[in-house]
Protein backbone atom coordinates (compact mmCIF):
# COMPACT_ATOMS: atom_id res chain seq x y z
CA UNK A 1 0.00 0.00 0.00
CA UNK A 2 3.27 2.34 0.65
CA UNK A 3 4.26 1.86 -2.58
CA UNK A 4 1.59 2.03 -4.27
CA UNK A 5 0.73 5.37 -2.63
CA UNK A 6 4.30 6.41 -3.55
CA UNK A 7 4.24 5.71 -7.49
CA UNK A 8 0.65 7.73 -7.57
CA UNK A 9 3.17 10.73 -6.78
CA UNK A 10 5.74 9.76 -9.16
CA UNK A 11 3.34 8.84 -12.05
CA UNK A 12 4.28 10.49 -15.42
CA UNK A 13 0.86 10.42 -17.13
CA UNK A 14 -2.64 10.45 -15.83
CA UNK A 15 -3.31 7.23 -16.71
CA UNK A 16 -0.35 5.33 -15.05
CA UNK A 17 -1.43 7.21 -12.08
CA UNK A 18 -5.19 6.08 -12.50
CA UNK A 19 -3.29 2.35 -12.73
CA UNK A 20 -1.57 2.93 -9.52
CA UNK A 21 -4.16 4.45 -7.84
CA UNK A 22 -6.32 1.23 -8.62
CA UNK A 23 -3.93 -0.36 -7.13
CA UNK A 24 -3.94 1.08 -3.71
CA UNK A 25 -7.47 1.47 -4.41
CA UNK A 26 -7.58 -2.88 -4.45
CA UNK A 27 -5.71 -3.13 -1.29
CA UNK A 28 -7.52 -1.02 0.44
CA UNK A 29 -10.74 -2.93 -0.53
CA UNK A 30 -8.27 -6.74 0.21
CA UNK A 31 -7.56 -5.17 3.45
CA UNK A 32 -10.94 -2.91 4.81
CA UNK A 33 -12.94 -5.30 2.93
CA UNK A 34 -12.19 -8.12 5.05
CA UNK A 35 -10.93 -10.25 2.58
CA UNK A 36 -7.54 -10.96 4.47
CA UNK A 37 -7.92 -11.17 8.17
CA UNK A 38 -10.45 -7.93 9.75
CA UNK A 39 -8.16 -4.74 9.91
CA UNK A 40 -9.99 -4.21 13.45
CA UNK A 41 -8.24 -6.93 15.00
CA UNK A 42 -5.14 -5.08 14.66
CA UNK A 43 -3.55 -2.53 17.11
CA UNK A 44 -4.56 0.77 16.45
CA UNK A 45 -1.44 2.33 15.52
CA UNK A 46 -1.26 0.10 12.35
CA UNK A 47 -5.21 0.64 11.30
CA UNK A 48 -4.02 4.50 11.57
CA UNK A 49 -0.98 4.17 9.49
CA UNK A 50 -3.05 2.60 6.88
CA UNK A 51 -5.40 5.33 6.59
CA UNK A 52 -2.72 7.97 6.41
CA UNK A 53 -1.32 6.36 3.54
CA UNK A 54 -4.69 6.10 1.87
CA UNK A 55 -5.52 9.46 2.04
CA UNK A 56 -2.14 10.36 0.83
CA UNK A 57 -2.74 8.35 -2.04
CA UNK A 58 -5.67 9.40 -2.33
CA UNK A 59 -4.18 12.98 -2.47
CA UNK A 60 -2.05 12.98 -5.33
CA UNK A 61 -5.16 13.12 -7.61
CA UNK A 62 -4.17 17.25 -7.90
CA UNK A 63 -1.92 16.16 -10.19
CA UNK A 64 -3.63 14.50 -12.51
CA UNK A 65 -4.45 17.78 -14.28
CA UNK A 66 -0.44 18.47 -14.84
CA UNK A 67 -0.02 15.66 -16.67
CA UNK A 68 -0.32 13.82 -20.37
CA UNK A 69 -2.65 11.35 -20.77
CA UNK A 70 -0.69 8.62 -21.69
CA UNK A 71 -1.93 5.45 -22.84
CA UNK A 72 -4.39 3.11 -21.55
CA UNK A 73 -1.77 0.03 -21.19
CA UNK A 74 -0.16 1.25 -17.90
CA UNK A 75 -3.56 1.91 -16.39
CA UNK A 76 -5.24 -1.70 -17.77
CA UNK A 77 -3.35 -3.79 -14.90
CA UNK A 78 -4.10 -1.85 -12.14
CA UNK A 79 -8.02 -1.12 -13.25
CA UNK A 80 -7.98 -5.07 -13.44
CA UNK A 81 -6.54 -5.62 -10.20
CA UNK A 82 -9.07 -3.69 -8.60
CA UNK A 83 -12.04 -5.34 -10.54
CA UNK A 84 -10.62 -8.72 -9.37
CA UNK A 85 -10.74 -7.64 -6.09
CA UNK A 86 -13.88 -6.74 -5.63
CA UNK A 87 -14.97 -9.47 -7.45
CA UNK A 88 -13.62 -11.92 -5.00
CA UNK A 89 -14.74 -9.96 -2.21
CA UNK A 90 -18.44 -10.69 -3.71
CA UNK A 91 -17.30 -13.94 -3.72
CA UNK A 92 -16.36 -14.59 -0.56
CA UNK A 93 -18.75 -13.04 0.75
CA UNK A 94 -21.90 -14.29 -0.84
CA UNK A 95 -24.12 -17.03 0.49
CA UNK A 96 -24.49 -16.16 3.49
CA UNK A 97 -27.40 -18.55 5.47
CA UNK A 98 -30.55 -17.44 3.84
CA UNK A 99 -32.93 -18.22 6.49
CA UNK A 100 -33.30 -16.45 10.01
CA UNK A 101 -33.58 -17.98 13.08
CA UNK A 102 -36.98 -17.92 14.03
CA UNK A 103 -36.89 -16.86 18.14
CA UNK A 104 -36.19 -12.98 19.25
CA UNK A 105 -32.78 -12.98 20.39
CA UNK A 106 -30.84 -10.63 22.34
CA UNK A 107 -27.15 -9.78 21.97
CA UNK A 108 -25.69 -12.37 24.55
CA UNK A 109 -22.93 -9.94 25.77
CA UNK A 110 -23.64 -7.24 27.61
CA UNK A 111 -19.88 -5.13 28.46
CA UNK A 112 -18.09 -3.36 26.55
CA UNK A 113 -17.64 -2.89 22.19
CA UNK A 114 -17.24 -6.47 20.20
CA UNK A 115 -16.40 -7.04 16.71
CA UNK A 116 -17.60 -9.97 14.75
CA UNK A 117 -13.76 -11.55 14.61
CA UNK A 118 -15.00 -14.57 12.16
CA UNK A 119 -18.79 -14.88 10.53
CA UNK A 120 -20.69 -15.04 7.06
CA UNK A 121 -19.60 -15.91 3.62
CA UNK A 122 -17.51 -19.06 2.46
CA UNK A 123 -15.06 -20.60 3.48
CA UNK A 124 -12.09 -18.29 2.80
CA UNK A 125 -13.63 -15.85 4.55
CA UNK A 126 -15.87 -18.03 7.50
CA UNK A 127 -13.77 -21.85 8.86
CA UNK A 128 -17.65 -21.98 9.83
CA UNK A 129 -18.64 -22.98 6.52
CA UNK A 130 -17.93 -26.15 5.97
CA UNK A 131 -19.98 -27.66 9.06
CA UNK A 132 -23.67 -26.87 7.26
CA UNK A 133 -25.34 -26.34 10.55
CA UNK A 134 -22.86 -23.63 11.67
CA UNK A 135 -23.71 -21.22 8.56
CA UNK A 136 -24.84 -18.76 9.99
CA UNK A 137 -22.17 -18.99 12.91
CA UNK A 138 -20.43 -16.06 14.50
CA UNK A 139 -16.97 -15.82 16.77
CA UNK A 140 -17.49 -12.41 18.79
CA UNK A 141 -14.59 -10.76 20.19
CA UNK A 142 -14.39 -8.06 23.04
CA UNK A 143 -12.59 -4.71 21.84
CA UNK A 144 -9.62 -3.46 24.32
CA UNK A 145 -9.24 0.05 24.62
CA UNK A 146 -6.75 1.03 22.12
CA UNK A 147 -9.22 -1.09 19.76
CA UNK A 148 -7.61 -4.40 19.39
CA UNK A 149 -7.82 -7.88 20.75
CA UNK A 150 -5.81 -8.06 23.04
CA UNK A 151 -4.49 -6.10 25.81
CA UNK A 152 -0.41 -6.88 25.84
CA UNK A 153 0.88 -7.63 21.74
CA UNK A 154 -0.61 -9.66 19.18
CA UNK A 155 -0.41 -13.15 20.09
CA UNK A 156 0.04 -13.15 24.11
CA UNK A 157 -0.62 -16.61 25.55
CA UNK A 158 -2.34 -15.53 28.22
CA UNK A 159 -6.05 -15.91 28.59
CA UNK A 160 -6.27 -12.89 30.76
CA UNK A 161 -4.79 -10.61 28.30
CA UNK A 162 -7.97 -10.31 26.22
CA UNK A 163 -10.69 -8.40 27.24
CA UNK A 164 -13.77 -10.63 26.65
CA UNK A 165 -11.79 -13.19 28.56
CA UNK A 166 -14.48 -13.65 31.75
CA UNK A 167 -16.85 -11.59 30.45
CA UNK A 168 -20.99 -12.10 31.09
CA UNK A 169 -22.72 -14.61 28.44
CA UNK A 170 -26.51 -14.47 28.72
CA UNK A 171 -29.13 -16.46 26.75
CA UNK A 172 -29.76 -14.79 23.29
CA UNK A 173 -33.41 -16.56 23.40
CA UNK A 174 -36.49 -17.84 25.53
CA UNK A 175 -36.02 -22.16 25.75
CA UNK A 176 -35.00 -24.81 27.36
CA UNK A 177 -31.30 -25.66 27.86
CA UNK A 178 -30.91 -29.18 26.39
CA UNK A 179 -27.36 -29.61 27.04
CA UNK A 180 -24.93 -27.52 29.83
CA UNK A 181 -21.42 -28.78 29.54
CA UNK A 182 -18.53 -27.46 32.14
CA UNK A 183 -16.41 -29.84 32.59
CA UNK A 184 -12.91 -28.61 30.07
CA UNK A 185 -10.27 -26.18 30.88
CA UNK A 186 -9.19 -23.09 29.29
CA UNK A 187 -6.69 -23.82 26.54
CA UNK A 188 -3.21 -21.55 25.88
CA UNK A 189 -4.60 -19.33 23.26
CA UNK A 190 -3.51 -19.84 20.05
CA UNK A 191 -3.16 -23.57 20.48
CA UNK A 192 -6.11 -24.88 19.84
CA UNK A 193 -6.84 -28.77 20.86
CA UNK A 194 -8.56 -31.13 18.51
CA UNK A 195 -10.98 -32.28 21.99
CA UNK A 196 -14.32 -32.02 22.00
CA UNK A 197 -14.82 -28.35 19.77
CA UNK A 198 -17.50 -26.67 21.74
CA UNK A 199 -15.46 -27.31 25.34
CA UNK A 200 -17.78 -25.38 28.13
CA UNK A 201 -20.99 -24.62 26.18
CA UNK A 202 -24.65 -24.12 26.69
CA UNK A 203 -27.48 -25.64 24.24
CA UNK A 204 -30.75 -24.00 24.14
CA UNK A 205 -33.82 -25.26 21.84
CA UNK A 206 -36.33 -23.21 21.29
CA UNK A 207 -39.15 -25.06 20.13
CA UNK A 208 -38.06 -24.18 16.48
CA UNK A 209 -34.34 -23.93 16.22
CA UNK A 210 -31.56 -24.97 18.84
CA UNK A 211 -29.11 -22.08 19.56
CA UNK A 212 -25.34 -23.25 20.86
CA UNK A 213 -22.85 -20.65 22.56
CA UNK A 214 -19.50 -22.12 23.19
CA UNK A 215 -15.69 -22.17 24.87
CA UNK A 216 -17.04 -20.49 28.44
CA UNK A 217 -14.85 -19.79 31.03
CA UNK A 218 -14.19 -23.41 33.02
CA UNK A 219 -16.73 -23.11 36.33
CA UNK A 220 -18.72 -20.11 35.18
CA UNK A 221 -22.20 -22.34 33.57
CA UNK A 222 -24.80 -21.66 35.28
CA UNK A 223 -27.77 -23.52 34.17
CA UNK A 224 -28.18 -27.43 33.98
CA UNK A 225 -29.72 -29.57 31.33
CA UNK A 226 -33.22 -29.04 31.44
CA UNK A 227 -33.56 -25.42 32.92
CA UNK A 228 -36.11 -23.40 31.68
CA UNK A 229 -34.13 -19.58 30.65
CA UNK A 230 -35.56 -16.67 30.09
CA UNK A 231 -33.60 -13.92 27.21
CA UNK A 232 -31.23 -11.97 29.30
CA UNK A 233 -30.79 -14.50 32.27
CA UNK A 234 -26.96 -15.32 33.14
CA UNK A 235 -25.56 -18.67 31.91
CA UNK A 236 -21.82 -18.56 32.05
CA UNK A 237 -18.79 -16.32 30.83
CA UNK A 238 -16.63 -16.21 28.00
CA UNK A 239 -13.52 -18.31 28.26
CA UNK A 240 -11.03 -20.14 25.96
CA UNK A 241 -12.56 -23.66 26.00
CA UNK A 242 -12.46 -26.61 23.47
CA UNK A 243 -11.35 -25.80 20.11
CA UNK A 244 -10.45 -22.20 20.50
CA UNK A 245 -7.56 -19.93 19.51
CA UNK A 246 -8.16 -17.06 21.86
CA UNK A 247 -11.00 -16.07 23.97
CA UNK A 248 -14.27 -15.24 22.34
CA UNK A 249 -17.94 -16.38 22.38
CA UNK A 250 -18.73 -18.76 19.45
CA UNK A 251 -23.04 -18.74 18.55
CA UNK A 252 -24.61 -20.40 16.38
CA UNK A 253 -28.57 -21.10 15.85
CA UNK A 254 -29.74 -24.55 13.30
CA UNK A 255 -32.62 -25.95 12.80
CA UNK A 256 -32.85 -29.43 11.44
CA UNK A 257 -29.09 -29.27 10.96
CA UNK A 258 -29.29 -26.15 8.64
CA UNK A 259 -27.56 -23.34 9.85
CA UNK A 260 -29.23 -20.11 10.30
CA UNK A 261 -28.68 -16.53 10.19
CA UNK A 262 -28.70 -14.66 13.03
CA UNK A 263 -30.74 -11.88 13.82
CA UNK A 264 -30.24 -9.38 17.47
CA UNK A 265 -32.58 -7.24 18.40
Amino acid sequence: LVTAAVFCWLARTGLSWLGYAAVAAALGVLMYGPAIPNPLLMPRRVRLAAGVVGVTAAASAVRVVTLPAGTWGSAAVGVLFLALAIIGLAWVRYDWPRETAQAEMMFPLTEGTWQVAVGGGRGFLNHHAAAAEQRGALDIIRAGENGARATTGWFPSDVRAFPAYGCTVVAPCDGTVLRAVDAYPDQIPFQPWPGPAAGNHVRIGTGTEEVLLAHLRPGSVQVASGDLVRRGQVIGQVGNSGNSTEPHLHIHAERNGTGLRLRFE
